[in-house]
């Protein structure tokens, strides 16, 4: 069901709220900050790790982290405006009127679109009287912290200030240097502003909030999770001292250098004008956030190894103009309506660094000429590991949205409602009308056997100013069905007209695979432009195979995708399970599903050469799957070694940059013929 803003006045009446705690409650039960909200709100996690930014908030289990360019699936708002960075809202509850926590699919709250729910936080709005009150806390940690708020009239205008400080010196305590860790110093304001004349109402608001800290994060050695002669080995290799093993204990033992500074400033305006019992209200924000972090060490042991730097910019602006009309106000109190238009911008930017320890190629390199090489490496320059990879990303969002939402109600026990919401993304828009969309081709190579090369079809944008673009670093466009359809047809078409140009050419390529999502099998396009091209001679169903990941096997996206996926495999297409291991598939999808391969998730391929329980889990899926039919194949393969283990196994197919990246079309068929060249003169 689409789901509106609805009235202030009704808070409580609505279906899709688990919980509305009031900013009293929150006092009481020392309730500080969106981290410790799963106190009152039972079906609300609020996860924080390593890194602050990365916190990730889940409703009923479901969530999606903050760092990175997906917009996350738990939308947060503050005072009404949306506050696209869950990481943001990581701040102390300052002079809060009440929360409320939402479940189910927040299609036109306030325009945005949040899959699992939303957070809504309120702050308290001016009175009219004349109020001030002051706290002070000791807490545990050397943690103190001052709290005030004052409200008065001022020439006819309600103004309400409130302010915080707050400092904690930290639980933790290095036996390695004898540093006192987890510290965090807190500042905090917010401005409220309330006027009216008649019919009209004002309301502005303002908050500021900066925390500084070490950002440390405890992690401890479980020695119970690894054998004894592992214990040994890596005491022998940490030079005789281990991280600390005393899981419940407030010490820690491990090379510490981590610092952060995080700082965010909100405005939120509102106009208000009464129709009658209706009510029209343009509500304008703005919002910036700055996130620096340095995370070290993150191997977590005594000796300088690996540290990390992050750095999250995001600066948004939204608009919206919302009309709604008085609960049962129409029809003689059988209908009433929630109506608006909505527009929001965001600049995001990314930034991440690792940094290269003293002791990084004495623990990651066995003794011989690598690790002689790379100790010169570092030798040479002592600031040569700083930012030996460094990552930046910048992704600018222009979103456009039109919703409304009708009650009907047939009795006080029946009703009807009636949503729709339409939304659209300016900038990926325009690079489909501008011809900047491409698709590369990854080689996907066999081990053995006379099993033909195919090629994985991979979305690529070529942006006119940040240059080529993976779908990762645009994913939030994705949220949106409509725009992932288009990109999946835009996909298929692209693809469907490149196998007909290399059989032509003589190109040595058997078959393209395509990635579908839960948008392209909820498309009834996407499936019969398969069939038709199958039909029509443009392709044969050995030529194209169709990907599906794991989310599918939802049981509202299973109901709707089984259906297609068993018109596929009647044609005779191959259906391959994506990502497999990773989510939610189980050796009964494996068993049941009409699919006739399975990809290895690269994170199990990453440690086959150096972990036992890696190398041993990749063997068993090979084997389990190749009991049941299914061919096999391995993502993320990088290095020979790990393409000889999985030749040992019996592993089908391999995919990674051993054999080659994703790469244009030309350039995929010439990696294609020379691969099959070295295969003939064998």
């Amino acid at each position: 069901m689409v789901t509106a803003q609805r009235g202030s006045d009704q808070p409580l009446r609505t279906p899709i709220a688990i919980t509305r705690v009031t900013g009293g409650a929150l006092e009481q039960a020392h309730v500080a900050s969106i981290l410790e909200l799963g106190q009152l709100a039972p079906g609300f996690q609020a996860r924080m790790g390593t890194i602050t930014a990365s916190t990730q908030l889940n409703i009923r289990g479901i969530g999606a982290a903050a760092n990175s360019a997906i917009e996350p699936s738990v939308a947060v708002f503050i005072d009404g405006a949306y506050v696209p960075r869950s990481g943001a809202s990581i701040s102390t509850f300052l002079d809060l009127a009440s929360v409320e926590v939402l479940r189910g699919p927040q299609g036109t709250l306030f325009g945005r679109n949040a899959s699992a729910g939303a957070l809504s936080l309120h702050s308290a709005e001016p009175s009219g009287g004349r109020d001030a009150r002051l706290a002070v806390e000791v807490g545990s940690g050397e943690r103190y912290r001052v709290e005030g708020m004052a409200e008065a009239p001022l020439a006819g205008v309600v103004v309400r200030i409130a302010v915080v400080r707050q400092w904690f010196g930290g639980y933790w305590h290095n036996a390695l240097d004898g540093q006192r860790l987890g510290g965090k110093d807190e500042t905090g304001g917010r401005l409220a502003l309330k006027a009216g004349s008649g019919e009209l109402s004002w309301v502005f608001r303002a908050d500021y909030a900066e925390a500084r800290g070490d950002g440390f994060a405890n992690l401890d050695l479980d020695t119970s999770s690894i054998s004894p002669a592992q214990l040994s080995a890596l005491r022998t290799r940490l030079g005789g001292i281990l991280p600390e093993t005393d899981l419940g204990s407030t010490q820690v033992n491990q090379y510490v250098s981590s610092d952060l500074a995080d700082r965010q400033r909100g405005v939120v305006n509102s106009l208000s004008l009464a129709l009658g019992g209706s009510r029209l209200t343009l509500l304008s924000s703005a919002r910036s956030w700055r996130n620096r972090q340095l995370d070290g060490d993150i191997v977590w042991t005594p000796l300088p190894i690996l540290s990390r730097s992050t750095a999250f910019d995001s600066i948004s602006h939204g608009e919206e103009l919302q009309f709604t009309s008085p609960r049962r106000g129409w029809l003689g109190g059988r209908a009433d309506l929630v109506a608006g238009l909505y527009y929001f911008r965001e600049h995001l930017g990314i930034g991440e660094g690792f940094n290269l320890g003293a002791q990084f190629c004495n623990i990651g390199a066995a003794p011989g000429a690598l690790r002689d090489s790379c100790n010169a490496f570092l030798a040479q320059d002592p600031a040569s590991g700083a930012d030996s990879t460094l990552l930046r990303f910048n992704q600018v969002t222009h979103s456009y949205a039109g919703y409304a939402q009708g009650n009907f109600y047939f009795t006080d026990r029946l009703s009807l409602t009636l949503g729709g919401r339409l939304t659209i993304d300016r900038t990926f828009a325009k690079g489909l009308r501008a011809g900047e969309f491409r698709v590369h081709y990854e080689p996907i190579v066999p081990l053995a056997g006379d099993c033909g090369i195919k090629m994985e079809a991979l979305f690529r944008w070529e942006h006119p100013e940040h240059g080529l673009l993976k779908a990762a670093q645009f994913s939030s466009v994705f949220k949106e069905e409509m725009l992932s359809a288009q990109v999946g047809r835009f996909v298929l078409d692209e693809v469907i007209a490149q196998l007909g140009l290399w059989r032509a050419s003589g190109v040595p390529i058997s078959a393209v695979t395509v990635n579908a999502t839960l948008a392209d099998f909820r498309s009834p396009q996407y499936v019969d432009s398969i069939l038709v091209a199958i039909s029509d001679g443009r392709i044969s169903c050995k030529e194209i195979c169709v990907e599906i990941t794991e989310d599918v096997l939802l049981d509202d996206a299973m109901r709707c995708a089984r259906h297609e996926m068993e018109r596929l495999h009647q044609a005779g297409v191959c259906l391959i399970f994506d990502d497999f291991g990773t989510g939610y598939a189980s050796l009964r999808h494996l068993r049941d599903m009409p699919i006739c391969a399975v990809k290895i998730d690269r994170s199990f391929i990453n440690g086959i050469a150096t972990n036992e329980v890696d190398r041993g889990l990749v063997e068993s899926i090979v084997g389990i799957a190749h009991l049941l039919g299914r061919v096999v194949v391995a993502e993320g393969v990088e290095t020979p070694e790990q393409a000889e283990l999985l030749r040992a196994m019996n592993c089908d197919m391999i995919q990674g940059y051993l054999v080659a990246g994703a790469l244009p079309a030309a350039a995929a068929a010439a990696v294609a013929s020379q691969i099959a060249g070295r295969r003939d003169a064998k």
